[in-house]
Formats: structure tokens, sequence, C-alpha cells
């Protein structure tokens, strides 16, 4: 914490003409000096948020806060401390960006079979595959689906894997008995397992843990119909079903938060997103919009005076070569 004097630095001691047996400081002016606190400049209240500030444990503490219709930018730091230097170590407050909510939700499930016959056969493998993909649409046409379901739910991106048991006894898990039936028949059964995303569209209102619950009531639902065998067909008996954790894709220049609200957050103006982590623009390059994944460039002989621009105006010509330009001579270049 650094301070400096505010008043003269000389006091003296003088005697009192009207009372000989005391005395009295005299200050310069007569005017008291005192150790005034030196402070960082004044910081700018970020658009659609606000600034709570403090020095109640010495150097001035600022806290950065957006309101519910905003966000803080990834990377953004909502703490800002003056140092003894009077400068702040964290730099100014951007503004709070838009908050945006991802449009679907995605879940990954896993679903086995235990199949008694040839596994290296393609056209039974998508005998097997067409058979469950109908059998899904016919779940999402039930009632108890659509109860369920806020709008357009969907399995997407079913793959297909066949591979041999290989005599192991499985983890018991979410079995079926029927599992432990065929595991014990001379035929060595083999597994076909069905990878598929569970995909519906993202209720705002709920944020995360809500739409997580829609998402474990499906699957649940799910769940049932398949030990209830409607995946069930002629050397095909259903083993178990296996769900993921609830995911949500962002658009471009933007990752998921997994905070409560299920949000997406990018990087501020003056920065770009390269994978996960916001990058300044370089010298020469600006960027005035946020949640972007590169930067502009400057009109051709302008350039920025430093990097993390947040608009085209910080681009800068030569001075020189305008003035050169503008009085049409020749100039020498120092």
């Amino acid at each position: 914490m650094s301070y400096e004097l505010d008043g003269d630095a000389n006091v003296t001691c003088e005697r009192n003409t009207s009372a000989e047996d005391k005395a009295f400081w005299n200050w310069n002016n007569e005017t008291q000096a005192f150790c005034q606190k030196l402070s960082c400049p004044k910081l700018p209240v970020p658009e659609g948020g606000a600034l709570v500030c403090s020095t109640a444990i010495g150097n001035e503490v600022c806290t950065m806060s957006c309101s519910n219709e905003h966000q803080v930018a990834k990377g953004t730091s909502i703490t800002y401390i003056c140092s003894d230097e009077q400068i702040w170590i964290q730099g100014i407050p951007p503004n709070c960006t838009d908050k945006v909510h991802p449009r679907n939700a995605i879940g990954e499930e896993e679903f086995f079979l235990y199949y008694e016959g040839n596994c290296s056969d393609l056209t039974t493998i998508e005998t097997i595959k067409s058979h469950f993909i109908e059998t899904i649409r016919r779940v999402e046409s039930t009632e108890g689906w659509s109860n369920l379901c806020p709008s357009n739910c969907t399995i997407e991106d079913v793959v297909v894997d066949c591979g041999s048991l290989n005599g192991k006894r499985r983890k018991r898990s979410t079995e079926t008995d029927a599992f432990h039936k065929i595991f014990k028949r001379s035929t060595e059964p083999v597994k076909i397992t069905f990878n598929f995303i569970l995909n519906f569209p993202w209720q705002t209102d709920k944020g995360l843990w809500g739409n997580d619950d829609i998402y474990a009531e499906m699957s649940d639902f799910m769940s049932n119909r398949v030990e209830e065998g409607m995946v069930d067909f002629p050397n095909v008996t259903t083993g178990s079903m296996q769900f993921g954790w609830l995911e949500y894709n962002c658009p471009l220049g933007q990752l998921p938060t997994y905070n409560d609200d299920g949000t997406c957050v990018g990087c501020p103006p003056g920065q770009y997103l390269d994978n996960d982590d916001c990058l300044d623009c370089s010298k020469g390059y600006y960027q005035d919009k946020e949640y972007q994944i590169n930067c502009e460039k400057c009109p051709s002989n302008q350039s920025t005076e430093s990097r993390r621009s947040m608009s085209k105006d910080d681009c800068q010509g030569n001075s020189l070569l305008q003035k050169c330009m503008k009085i049409k001579r020749c100039c020498v270049c120092k």
C-alpha cells in the first residue's frame, strides 16, 4: 500500500503566549498535513454489468458481475486488485457478453444385445440394426414418450459393433437374467453393441439440472421398454442399457460451461477462441465482436499500437506516409 504526504513535512512546536506552561504545534498555513493513500484510476463499469469496490483489506479490490441477460466472457477475471504502484493488476474489465443457451441436449447411450449366430454376416447385422431403429421409432410414438419429450426428441447416429464374449464372465450391472441363461448354452453368444445419441431441444427455463432430469426420465423409459423385451427377436436376447452424462453442443466460437444455467461462453472482443483458450489479437489485427474464432486484419499499410485491439478504429497508418501522400511530395522515411 502506498501513501503520499499531503501538506508540509515540517511542523514547529511553539510557546503558547497566553499560557506559559503550554505549547502548540504550528502547521504551515494552519493546515495539518496527512498521509494520502494513493489509488488506481477509477475502473469503467462494464456494459451489462456492475462493479463493487472496497478497501476493507487495504488495497482497493473491485469485483465484476453481470446481469441475468449477460455473463462474464471466458478467461475473464471477476476480481481486480490495485497494486502498490497504482496499477490494476488484472487490467481493465471487459464488457459483459450475451448469455447464450444451447439449442439441443445430447445424451450418449449404449445398448447391448446377445446374439447366437454368425456375427460376421453383414446382412444379419443390418437386419438387427434395422429392427432396433424400427423399435425405437415405435417407442417414440408411444404416449409415455411424448409425455416426457419436450418436442422433437430423436434417436440419432446409431452405430453397431459386433464382437465375441470370449467366454469371459461379465460384471453384473444392469444385465437381465436372460443373459446368464444364454451364457450357459453350448453355442457361445456374441455381444452386439449399439451406440446412439438421444437428442432433445434444450429447455432454457429448466437449467442444466432440469434438462438432466428430462434426460434421465427418457432414458429410464427406454430402459424399461428394453427390459419388457421390446427389442427381442429370434436368436437375439436383450442384455443391458447404459447411459452417459448429459452434454450439449454450442455454436462455433463458444464452449459449454456446464454451470447451473447450462450456458455457452466464448471470448470477449479483442480476443479469439483457439481450441479451449482465448488468445489476444496480434498487432495489426482487431476483433470488435464477441465469441469469434479469428481476428480481422487491419487495412493495407495500417496496424494497431498494441495487441487485443477491439475496434477497426485502432488501425492507424504510418503518419509520415500519410502526410507525404497528402502534400503529394516524396519523403525520406526514418
